[in-house]
């Protein structure tokens, strides 16, 4: 007797995973249902390699931007221009003599004594529409603090300003060229006191204030005092306040 054998369907090519299905029906006990669908694992394997990649790409775009402007902004300030001051000098034959006498100014005439700031452009380029405001400043007192510095020096900018005819120059310096600005002064009287000790402090105190090439605008600000124990005509000597750039 011959036994006759029934062809077995062999299984898909393919495995399942359960899917869960959660039903919400209007009233009752939620129902959940496990499925069992078709699960591709090369379209997995394909799928999570595009994401990956998509992530690694966009990873890549931000540190090449950031890698980009870090070297635009690195240039910039290599190429820029740096002014500051390159010395501060009060040359004058009154100023340690025995006697002295009251220059007599009239109005409207130049101050009979000056000190020379000598500013510079450390950079590489071009510094442009630079403005310059400095003043004395003498008191036994300390010097103020920064803000009450820069309200000061706003204050003798407005004066200066508002002076008919006055000529406050906005002009260009060149890498490694030095440009001399002139603080003039109605007397010596401050200085000499130092000398004989009659008075501790006398300060220089200023802004300066310039463009460079990139349009960029940045500020030196300095004060220097009055050290009587230096060489003649080398008496300033940078403070250890308000003396920064931006």
């Amino acid at each position: 007797m011959t036994a006759h054998l029934k062809p077995v369907s062999l299984p898909a090519p393919h495995t399942t995973l359960p899917v869960t299905i959660v039903h919400f029906p209007p009233h009752g006990p939620v129902a959940i249902t496990l499925l069992h669908t078709p699960f591709d694992w090369v379209t997995v394997v394909l799928v999570a390699a595009t994401i990956v990649l998509a992530f690694f790409t966009a990873l890549l775009w931000h540190t090449t931007g950031t890698l980009v402007r870090g070297t635009v902004k690195s240039s910039e300030h290599q190429l820029r221009a740096y002014v500051g001051v390159d010395g501060i000098s009060l040359i004058d034959l009154h100023l340690r003599t025995e006697t002295y006498q009251l220059p007599d100014t009239k109005p409207g005439s130049r101050l009979p004594h000056k000190i020379d700031v000598q500013m510079r452009n450390f950079g590489d380029t071009p510094a442009n529409r630079v403005d310059f405001i400095a003043t004395i400043w003498k008191e036994n007192a300390p010097l103020p603090n920064d803000d009450e510095v820069d309200r000061l020096l706003a204050t003798e900018k407005e004066r200066c300003n508002s002076i008919p005819g006055a000529f406050i120059p906005r002009h260009s310096i060149f890498p490694a060229q030095t440009a001399p600005m002139q603080i003039y002064l109605s007397d010596l009287i401050p200085f000499r006191q130092v000398l004989a000790d009659q008075l501790r402090n006398v300060f220089v105190i200023g802004r300066i204030d310039y463009s460079d090439i990139f349009d960029n605008r940045h500020t030196t600000r300095f004060c220097y005092f009055f050290d009587k124990t230096r060489d003649p005509g080398k008496e300033f000597a940078a403070f250890c306040r308000y003396n920064e750039a931006s």
